[in-house]
């Protein structure tokens, strides 16, 4: 048997053969070749093959360089038949250097097609995806192919692995949109429109494939999210197959919010500066009452209703007030009511009755010099005098009366009918068995009769001051 010598350890080599000058080629591939990746702790494999020998071979040694940052050397396997044999191997794990011989079985003959003539096998210890080099072959120290018979002499070409992507951690969603509690859109049913923004998914090997599910069905991001509970599951994968969720839920109530502004007429200077009212509200053939507070005459409040088309609506303070009617209009996606102005709440109407009468006249200036509380709410019974929130019954309250009186409240929406009965005169026995209590301190002329001539008198203040 002949043996000879193909390559060199120097850098370059002399040809000397009447061979045509084309040499054997040798190249190393792993995982990123072909786009797959490895996770930290995962094995690395690389083959090493001959290309295009035109002789048979029998041996090589090869020497490679490999990034020990990120590869740990476990061991160099044999190629296929006829290389099957590692006769030595010398792994310099502190300097990332690897130096081994590949051979056939002792008395083989070798082979002169292409193969692979060894596999190197390496753990990967840390992630890494910065497409840097990871392992390629040691220039200084070329392979070389050794041959049964005659042979050629030359720098073998090179050919080097891709980087491989080690990678362990999926992609990171930052800015998942916040839960949404939401009511129903007024004037669109049961069912709301939001936009969600979706979230960014980044990842340290590069750029991510987001996607998201809608768990109705929908295949628009921003389709309208009908009455319920919707879960959009966002996905993110990176280009290992890394996958990420997050999840965003979107649970529509099935009720509008109503913005009502209640004010109550008159200056606003004659109000307390802060007082709670329990305001009476229909909308529909719905009918909610709400404690609002109110600052110098003018309060804001919120409340829930049925879902549903509205479109006017009648406010009451129960214990105040004549009713008013009023527009009900979209804003944004609430319905929102504003009794002001015109529609301004008018006090007097003490006994509900929908009218400014000579009762609530008499129900009044027998309490005058009392004090009440200022704060009333929707559970608050019987006569509350004190009209602007002063703590006190005091002539203001009774001007109250004086001005509106025989004033009548709106109708309901859309109805019609016989207004409110305006009394103008009750006997004191009639009224004291209104009032529940002993009303002659408002009869101040004494002649068994609430009427007229009896707030004359008061009004001209040879009344005034009353007690019970």
């Amino acid at each position: 048997m002949k043996l000879m010598l193909i390559g060199c350890i120097a850098a370059s080599c002399v040809a000397s053969s009447t061979f045509a000058q084309v040499y054997p080629g040798i190249k190393m591939r792993g995982p990123g070749d072909t786009g797959a990746c490895v996770q930290v702790g995962g094995d690395v494999f690389f083959d090493v093959f001959i290309d295009n020998p035109q002789f048979t071979v029998v041996a090589g040694q090869f020497s490679v360089s490999y990034d020990n940052t990120v590869l740990d050397f476990v061991e160099v396997l044999p190629g296929a038949a006829p290389f099957v044999s590692v006769p030595l191997s010398m792994p310099n794990e502190t300097t990332g250097k690897l130096f081994w011989l590949s051979s056939v079985a002792s008395g083989g003959t070798g082979t002169a097609a292409d193969s692979r003539i060894a596999t190197l096998k390496f753990r990967a210890i840390q992630e890494d995806c910065n497409d840097g080099v990871q392992i390629a072959f040691d220039l200084a120290n070329a392979p070389i192919l050794i041959a049964n018979g005659d042979g050629l002499g030359g720098t073998l070409p090179l050919s080097n692995p891709a980087p491989v992507s080690i990678d362990s951690t999926p992609p990171v969603f930052e800015n998942v949109p916040a839960n949404l509690d939401i009511p129903a859109d007024a004037g669109a049913g049961c069912v709301a429109v939001r936009t969600l923004v979706p979230p960014t998914a980044t990842d340290t090997c590069g750029p991510v494939v987001q996607s998201f599910t809608r768990s109705d069905g929908a295949l628009l991001l921003n389709a309208p999210w009908q009455c319920g509970l919707t879960t959009v599951t966002w996905t993110a994968v990176n280009r290992c197959g890394l996958t990420s969720t997050a999840t965003t839920t979107v649970l529509v109530q099935s009720y509008h919010l109503l913005e009502m502004n209640v004010e109550y007429a008159g200056m606003s200077s004659a109000y307390a500066p802060a007082m709670d009212r329990g305001i009476g509200v229909r909308v529909g053939d719905f009918t909610l009452c709400q404690t609002i507070n109110f600052a110098y005459g003018d309060g804001f409040g919120v409340a829930q209703i049925p879902v549903g088309s509205y479109n006017c609506a009648t406010v009451d303070d129960d214990l105040h007030s004549l009713v008013s009617q009023t527009d009900v209009v979209i804003v944004g996606t609430n319905y929102s009511l504003s009794a002001t102005g015109a529609s301004a709440l008018m006090n007097g109407d003490l006994n509900d009755d929908n009218t400014i009468n000579v009762i609530d006249w008499g129900v009044m200036v027998v309490r005058i010099g009392t004090t009440a509380a200022v704060n009333t709410d929707c559970s608050t019974t019987g006569f509350h005098c004190d009209f602007n929130g002063s703590g006190t019954v005091t002539d203001v309250d009774g001007n109250f009366i004086l001005n509106s009186f025989l004033a009548n409240g709106d109708s309901g929406c859309g109805l019609g009918g016989a207004l409110a009965a305006n009394v103008t005169k009750i006997s004191v026995e009639q009224l004291s068995k209104l009032m529940g209590e002993n009303a002659s301190a408002a009869d101040l002329n004494r002649d068994g009769v609430v009427d007229a001539q009896d707030m004359r008198l008061w009004q001209s203040g040879k009344g005034k001051h009353v007690r019970r």
